[in-house]
């Protein structure tokens, strides 16, 4: 009886290790590598939501995610909470920046997990923009979904920073 309980706990360690799955949909290929130490503004996205719930801070968590996945390729990354989209940073941010990322929020899905069995969900669009291009110079859509063994305390913030500093890193 003991074995099979050390067993089970083994096994739930091993498997808690990795905070979620991930999978990323590339909307626009980048054509050319962003300059490192470049300057990046981030817009802050609309907070997520789940049928009629919203999730409150969401948004906040996505800019910061996105933030320090630029930190570690420019000594000037600010993130503007009153801009959505880029010509909101444009607007704001004048020619200051060399690149603008904005992140969308498409879906936000915060289940008890340890219980009902269901994983976190999300689903987040990150578009980047050099300052003299009209569109996109690198877009994708990143999915994110927890495990279903979390041992308690996980949400859908938990998913965003792995994969969205992964992306950020290969357009280097």
């Amino acid at each position: 009886m003991r074995f099979l309980f050390l067993s089970f706990v083994l096994t739930a360690f091993l498997l808690s290790g990795c905070v979620g799955i991930y999978e990323q949909q590339v909307v626009t290929a980048p054509e050319t590598e962003l300059t490192e130490g470049a300057s990046v503004a981030i817009a802050r996205p609309a907070d997520g939501h789940y049928g009629n719930t919203r999730y409150e801070g969401s948004g906040r968590a996505a800019a910061a995610s996105v933030r320090a996945a630029f930190a570690a390729h420019s000594d000037r990354v600010e993130a503007f909470a009153i801009c959505q989209s880029v010509n909101c940073l444009r607007g704001h941010t004048g020619n200051g920046f060399d690149y603008y990322a904005v992140p969308r929020i498409l879906h936000w899905e915060e289940r008890a997990t340890e219980w009902s069995g269901r994983p976190d969900r999300i689903r987040v669009k990150l578009s980047v923009y050099a300052v003299d291009r009209e569109g996109p110079v690198a877009s994708t859509i990143i999915i994110g979904e927890s495990n279903l063994l979390t041992l308690g305390g996980d949400h859908p913030q938990d998913l965003l920073l792995e994969p969205i500093t992964a992306y950020v890193d290969s357009l280097y």
